[in-house]
């Protein structure tokens, strides 16, 4: 079921870029991510996965002027990462289980 969603969250984002529908960018590229994350995803292409998305809304967000939703975008990708970090067990204080 997790990667019937990621390939949803996908299509949703190029949709949202084709359409200009700031909602569907938005929604496609945070939990894209997350639900690579939740199907273990490899480590290395997971981030650059994570760092494209993050780009591509961080640049989108501001082109357009919508700075309450970029501070929004930073903060669930921020939450990405720290999600990353800490359930793939790169952060030196968890255990993997």
């Amino acid at each position: 079921m997790h990667k019937v969603l990621a390939l949803f969250f996908a299509l949703l984002a190029a949709a949202g870029f084709y359409f200009n529908n700031e909602i569907g960018i938005f929604v496609g590229l945070t939990l894209l991510p997350w639900q690579l994350g939740r199907i273990n995803f490899p480590s290395r292409p997971y981030l650059v996965v994570l760092a494209a998305a993050a780009l591509l809304g961080i640049i989108y967000f501001f082109l357009i002027g919508w700075y309450t939703l970029l501070l929004a975008f930073i903060f669930v990708m921020l939450y990405n990462y720290w999600g990353y970090r800490r359930f793939i067990g790169l952060d030196p204080g968890v255990r993997k289980k």
